[in-house]
């Protein structure tokens, strides 16, 4: 019995951390930057078809994690 406990709380966790993290691909060329304002200052440009994971949304503001780097 705790065999079993201990698989399915290990399958859980696995997919739980799957789960928040989001998978997308840039449809429009992107500027990355330091904080969630237009005056911040440009860390880098994805351009369309960028394969990218979302971390975290805050109105029209992603931030993301470049799964190449």
């Amino acid at each position: 019995m705790k065999i079993k406990i201990i698989i399915a709380f290990f399958f859980l966790a696995i997919f739980s951390s799957f789960a928040q993290d989001v998978s997308g691909v840039v449809t429009t060329n992107v500027n990355v930057r330091w904080k969630p304002s237009t005056s911040s200052g440009i860390i880098k440009v994805f351009n369309k078809g960028k394969e990218i994971v979302v971390l975290d949304s805050k109105g029209s503001w992603s931030f993301i994690k470049d799964p190449s780097n």
